[in-house]
């Protein structure tokens, strides 16, 4: 997967379809374009495999990786720090005789107190990724809960430096971020399209029922509605006739049929999952958090749990 930026905070865009405990490294192909760069950072004309180093700071991202950073504490007392500067001044010789004289002095000031956070010291490596191609890699990483922090930094060492790096698993093969599109669904972002085309998509669920189910139908879709779903998705195909109101913040997916005495179903799954699921797999396996049966007590009940 190609990342082109100049700088992220953030890796959930960039791994949320990637597996956890998956090997990953970061890296760019060597090219004519990166060549002179990648030389100027330390390693030798020839680029020869196996060389390795700590890239020669380029910005504020691989100063911090070779030299660490202090951070500002503004929410403690400010302490006294002294640091020299150079002094000149007149000195007295008589008889209306001045010599300029300088000196190393100490100055004494106030400071915020600061945290000290050690480099990371990424080195950067080159390797063969073919018969014809070199590769600048990172250091291998385990992709878990406690290497976030360090991949992200590692991303940016390369966006500092280069503008783009790719993510790459262990036999220097691109990984895709490109999650899996499923037929038996087409997903209606709210705020991407107009509202009034998500309600034309959504009627067009309930009309092959007849008038009078199609009003109490609207009526429990406006209900899901008012509170305020991230996505809508509307099934196709086999899965005509049901609706998906999505609520990935609060972990719930509300999946409605547009048949009258049935049921609707809460389910606290990610979307991704249950989108590649058929129809049996997705209705009959156990994978409901609740299930609201079509009577007079479903709007309540469906207020209290998505409230």
């Amino acid at each position: 997967m190609l990342i082109q930026k100049k700088r992220i905070r953030s890796l959930k865009k960039y791994f949320e379809n990637i597996k956890s405990e998956e090997q990953i490294l970061i890296g760019i192909i060597v090219d004519d374009d990166n060549k002179k760069i990648i030389q100027m950072l330390g390693f030798s004309d020839s680029l020869k495999l196996g060389e390795s180093l700590l890239p020669e700071v380029v910005g504020p991202i691989t100063s911090y990786n070779a030299n660490g950073k202090y951070v500002k504490r503004k929410d403690l007392p400010m302490e006294k720090a002294t640091t020299q500067i150079e002094w000149t001044w007149k000195q007295f010789q008589g008889r209306n005789s001045f010599k300029e004289v300088t000196e190393v002095r100490d100055r004494d000031y106030l400071r915020y107190q600061r945290d000290f956070y050690p480099p990371p010291s990424v080195e950067l490596k080159i390797d063969l990724l073919n018969d014809k191609n070199k590769l600048l890699v990172s250091p291998s990483y385990i992709l878990n809960g406690g290497t976030e922090e360090i991949i992200l930094h590692t991303i940016n060492i390369y966006l500092e430096i280069f503008g783009r790096c790719e993510i790459l698993d262990e036999a220097f093969h691109s990984i895709s971020n490109t999650p899996q599109v499923s037929l038996n669904w087409e997903i209606l972002p709210t705020g991407e399209i107009p509202w009034e085309q998500i309600n034309d998509q959504l009627k067009k669920v309930i009309q092959r029922q007849s008038l009078g189910n199609q009003k109490v139908l609207q009526k429990r879709q406006d209900a899901i509605k008012e509170f305020s779903p991230e996505f809508f998705a509307v099934g196709r195909s086999g899965f005509n006739g049901y609706v998906v109101f999505g609520f990935p913040e609060k972990q719930l997916y509300v999946l409605e049929s547009s048949e009258v005495n049935n049921a609707t179903y809460i389910l606290d799954k990610n979307w991704q999952e249950l989108s590649g699921m058929t129809k049996a797999e997705l209705l009959n396996a156990n994978l409901h958090k609740a299930r609201v049966i079509h009577t007079k007590n479903w709007f309540a009940e469906i207020g209290k749990l998505l409230s």
